[in-house]
């Protein structure tokens, strides 16, 4: 009679599971869940990882469940995983004899598929009716989901103690590692620990946390899941006493993930984890010194030139959890001044336009362009250089010059085409172009350097592009046409290669030739910039230095600051040695040794040398000129004043009159021609002040107590003559019309030097007397 009374309870009861099977809506599990940003190098080792908007160290859902926990799991949890439709009829039945005997819950019948449902329901009560939803949401995930995916769910959502939510954030957090290296002890605690994680976990109740881990052991040697040897070894494990932290090698590149749009989101990028920790310790070495004078910021970036793939991202020195000196900024993006790192640039574009030949000779002498004066880096100058030399040297004359005759509209043009952002149009730059007087950063520059490796290495045209990795956007929707030629890429490579700097760069002039590098450095206006790019066939190194504040520093100069750590961190890369020489991209010509122009018939000294194809459109020498002399070569001629029988024909090396003055300085072997018969000399400028019968000068003290000046004056013929002043070799400035130069001599003997543009010369040795006070 009862169970007639109660068959209608039962048949009700089962119409109701009936519904709720049909009817009760399946969701996505895990839907609303927040993840932690997790980012890992190429070969998959973890880099860096935020933690989620809850505050919890869970990571995206990982596919790979390594086999050892896998095993100790389902031997701990749910033994019959592999063959129960997501109930397990035996384990709740085992559930209810063992409960009912110990008259309390020492067994929960629930399988995993069961705790998957119970976790993406975020733990709701535990009363029968939820029970019974989670029965049946556990049968309907069996029938949506693979058994290997549901393992993976609940291996990236069971609690491990703390704030510690998943198999992946666990390993890294208790043992400091991947996954994929864990022992049996450690797979086992691993898989006891979401049984109770808020009360046992790593540091707390070690002893029962131990007795349970080992309990465990022993069933999977029972089932001969482990050996032996395998388990003696295991109980000889200890616990983990202290989460480890998680690694945060990547800090401004996973926070450009982030705003980028990929925040949860498990990123595996191109970086190599070895390159990226040996550049980190690099920059942060530097950075530490460079902290004693003032300088907070350095940030390096190391690409595969084949690939175009980032091996290593240093966006800033260390100090990302304190903003108080910048260091979260992201330097690698940050639009900094170019200084002269654009140099290589127009220099490529005129060897490829055929505008400039390899070693041809540009001028380097004080210039003045509307108003606009650049001046070198050592306040020097050569009268004339090689280009490439120029190059080498880093000389901010001689190339405002080539960027006058190239043209700044077409160069401005040529930049945006290899990639370099320039905002604002070409008469806003305008010659300072070539100075600093655009912006740029780290990741353009990388672009469009190993887009000039590979050109040059497949001898071919490319295209400036890389990837940071296949998750953050850069180039890769953007086409850039950069068309330098290979022989133009080699020929600049040839003249960065060079290590021989002026000045203080004379320190690099020893640096090791066995593992050569192309490098430039680059020091922006107000000492606020430090750059440093290098180029070898494997390998683009970039880095910056400097304040993020963009407060400069004497010290923040490309060779002292960012140079050292460019070669530090090309000392720790593999070499492969250098490019092949382009020689399918050259041609053969007759250049004349001395002024490096195309030899014309005048060129006396002239060699055939390889140069770029389109070197065919450059002009021939304009310095060698034939010159009729006397028969003693005394003096210069003309059939007005001499002979033609008794004329000498002589080929001379004759620059123009004010890079002659300069080059002499340097190169006294200079050979000046003879003057020219009957031509009066030193009629045309004299001295007003001092007088040079009595070259004695006197400097007036000012009220203020400061030493004065005094004003030389000089009288030229020509009223729109221009005057270039020298005083004890050191160049003062120039004068027109009015020729007037205000000078500060300290006391004893000096040498003051006027010339003008056709190379006429006046000197005047005088004596700073006395300084008369007023």
């Amino acid at each position: 009679m009862n169970c007639r009374k109660k068959l209608p309870k039962i048949f009700f009861f089962f119409l109701i599971v009936i519904f709720l099977f049909i009817f009760y809506p399946v969701h996505k599990p895990f839907q609303d869940t927040s993840y932690s940003t997790v980012m890992k190098d190429a070969n998959g080792y973890l880099l860096g990882a935020t933690i989620s908007n809850d505050q919890q160290w869970r990571f995206p859902v990982s596919k790979n469940i390594p086999e050892k926990y896998r095993k100790a799991l389902i031997t701990y949890e749910d033994k019959n995983f592999y063959i129960h439709p997501g109930v397990d009829p035996f384990a709740v039945v085992r559930a209810v004899v063992l409960n009912s005997k110990a008259k309390r819950i020492v067994s929960g019948g629930s399988t995993i598929t069961m705790q998957v449902v119970r976790l993406s329901r975020k733990n709701k009560k535990r009363i029968f009716y939820e029970k019974l939803i989670e029965a049946i949401l556990s049968v309907k995930y069996e029938i949506n989901y693979s058994k290997k995916y549901l393992l993976s769910l609940y291996s990236s959502h069971a609690p491990f103690g703390g704030n510690v939510v998943g198999l992946d954030a666990a390993t890294w957090r208790y043992f400091g590692r991947e996954p994929d290296t864990i022992s049996w002890a450690e797979a086992a605690l691993l898989a006891i620990l979401p049984n109770n994680p808020a009360m046992i976990y790593p540091g707390k109740n070690n002893q029962q946390l131990l007795d349970k881990r080992n309990r465990l052991l022993v069933r999977l040697l029972k089932n001969k899941t482990i050996t032996d040897n395998e388990y003696q070894a295991a109980l000889f494990e200890p616990l983990p006493e202290k989460p480890y932290p998680i690694p945060q090698n990547t800090y401004h590149l996973l926070s450009r993930a982030i705003q980028e749009g990929f925040k949860g989101k498990s990123l595996t990028t191109t970086i190599d984890r070895d390159i990226q920790l040996s550049v980190d310790s690099i920059v942060n070495r530097h950075g530490k010194n460079l902290a004693n004078s003032r300088i907070f910021n350095a940030a390096a970036l190391v690409l595969d030139v084949d690939s175009g793939n980032v091996l290593a991202y240093i966006g800033n020195t260390t100090g990302a959890q304190s903003d108080n000196r910048g260091n979260a900024v992201d330097i690698i993006r940050a639009a900094r001044s170019s200084g002269s790192i654009l140099k290589p640039l127009l220099y490529s574009c005129m060897l490829d336009e055929g505008e400039l030949l390899p070693d041809q000779l540009i001028p380097d002498i004080p210039l003045n362009f509307q108003g606009f004066a650049p001046q070198n880096f050592n306040n020097d100058f050569s009268g004339v250089i090689p280009a490439s030399q120029a190059l080498t040297k880093s000389l901010n004359i001689p190339f405002v010059y080539l960027l006058h005759s190239y043209g700044y509209q077409k160069f401005h043009h040529r930049l945006k085409q290899t990639g370099i952002s320039l905002p604002y149009s070409p008469s806003h730059y305008s010659l300072t172009l070539i100075l600093g007087g655009a912006e740029t950063n780290l990741w353009e520059l990388s672009a469009v350097y190993a887009g000039m490796a590979r050109t040059l290495k497949y001898q071919t045209d490319n295209k400036p592009f890389f990837y940071a990795n296949k998750y953050i956007a850069h180039h890769t929707n953007k086409t850039f046409d950069a068309h330098i030629s290979p022989a133009a890429v080699w020929f600049t490579f040839k003249a960065m290669k060079e290590v021989s700097r002026p000045n203080e760069e004379n320190r690099w002039r020893d640096f090791s030739s066995s593992k050569p590098i192309a490098w430039k450095t680059g020091t922006s206006y107000g000492n606020k910039d430090a750059w440093a790019i290098g180029v070898t066939p494997q390998f683009i190194i970039a880095v910056w230095v400097g304040n993020a504040s963009g407060e400069g520093r004497p010290e923040i100069t490309g060779v002292t600051a960012a140079g050292p750590i460019l070669l530090d961190i090309h000392t720790i890369l593999p070499d492969k040695g250098w490019f092949s020489e382009p020689v399918a991209d050259m041609i053969e010509m007759p250049v004349c040794k001395e002024s490096g122009f195309i030899a014309s018939r005048f060129c006396d000294a002239s060699e055939v040398r390889k140069v770029p194809r389109n070197s065919e459109r450059s002009d021939t020498c304009q310095f060698h000129k034939t010159i009729h002399l006397d028969a003693d070569e005394k003096y210069q001629v003309t059939s007005e004043n001499y002979p033609v029988s008794k004329m000498i024909q002589r080929n001379y090396f004759i620059l123009p009159p004010i890079e002659e003055y300069f080059y002499r300085k340097k190169n006294p072997s200079y050979k000046k021609p003879p003057p020219e018969k009957d031509k009066p000399v030193n009629q045309i400028m004299g001295f007003v002040y001092p007088n040079t019968k009595n070259p004695k000068v006197f400097i007036p003290i000012e009220l203020d107590g400061s030493k004065g000046k005094s004003i030389f004056e000089i009288v030229h013929r020509n009223s729109a003559s221009t005057l270039y002043w020298h005083l004890d070799g050191e160049y003062l400035g120039e004068t027109k019309g009015i020729h007037k130069m205000q000078v500060s001599p300290a006391k004893g003997k000096h040498e003051v030097v006027a010339v003008d543009l056709d190379g006429n010369t006046i000197t005047l040795k005088f004596e700073v007397d006395s300084i008369m006070t007023p």
